[in-house]
């Protein structure tokens, strides 16, 4: 049995995003990721400390997300890791994203 602490667990969707991880799992990779945009300085940093560890960011239906960098899916949003856009930009700055064609309301970060 799983007892789901709100304030502690995404909701659903994220889990899903997520391919259906555990809730002990899901609680380390947000640990270990949110760490990454804590120290980041700015978006080339963040970018470049998430790429060498296969991921990025882009924009998927007008929403930020982690993304996999072999394919461009989506991994979960960065509201898994308590964070959003707006606060991410007052941080880092604004950021720069390249548009997708493939898909509608969609890019990629370039810095």
């Amino acid at each position: 049995m799983t007892i789901q602490t709100p304030h502690l667990l995404p909701d659903p969707p994220a889990f899903a995003a997520l391919d259906g991880l555990d809730c002990e799992t899901a609680a380390l990779h947000r640990a270990w990721l949110r760490r990454l945009f804590d120290e980041a300085r700015n978006w080339t940093a963040l970018s470049l400390a998430l790429r060498h560890r296969g991921l990025g960011l882009g924009i998927r239906d007008g929403r930020l997300y982690l993304t996999r960098n072999t394919d461009g899916r989506r991994v979960a949003p960065v509201r898994f890791l308590g964070t959003n856009l707006a606060e991410l930009s007052q941080r880092l700055g604004r950021p720069v994203f390249r548009p997708r064609r493939d898909r509608p309301a969609a890019g990629d970060l370039i810095r």
